[in-house]
């Protein structure tokens, strides 16, 4: 909840839920500080999808990539913005451990040697089939949405 709102440095000053007080000074891009007061609430909404996809050693896969977006609300509006974005990215399977649960991945074109823990259990039963040399496609898409709400 916001506690307090100097315009004239843009200082803002937020409690949080756990009663924490922080302060931070809002950078120019954001826009509609005007309107906001004591007492409203911002909201922060995240949300995280991961999907691994596995493919033979000789199977072409995917250029790494990392694709953003971002959006603002309207000058005038209630305060609000957005960001996004999806990494796609390709390691080759250099070592397994299915008693630890656990797999060394590098880049196909070389590099340092990732330790991964295999920690749901749908990962660990394709544990049992995945072999050295296979490649592993992480497709895995982020945003957070943060919205101000009037204060009641």
């Amino acid at each position: 909840m916001i506690k307090a709102i100097d315009p004239a440095t843009r200082k803002v000053t937020l409690t949080l839920q756990d009663g924490e007080e922080v302060s931070m000074t809002a950078p120019p891009e954001v826009q509609n500080l005007d309107r906001l007061k004591p007492g409203d609430r911002i909201v922060a909404t995240y949300i995280r999808a991961t999907e691994i996809v596995i493919s033979p050693a000789s199977a072409k896969t995917p250029e790494d990539a990392i694709t953003a977006v971002e959006a603002r609300a309207e000058k005038g509006a209630q305060p609000a913005a957005g960001i996004g974005g999806t990494i796609t990215v390709t390691g080759q399977v250099t070592g397994i451990d299915k008693a630890g649960n656990t797999i060394k991945i590098v880049s196909p074109g070389g590099g340092q040697v990732h330790t991964v823990a295999v920690r749901t259990a749908e990962g660990r039963e394709r544990l049992k089939t995945l072999k050295v040399g296979d490649r592993l496609t992480a497709h895995v898409a982020e945003a957070i949405l943060l919205e101000t709400q009037p204060g009641g």
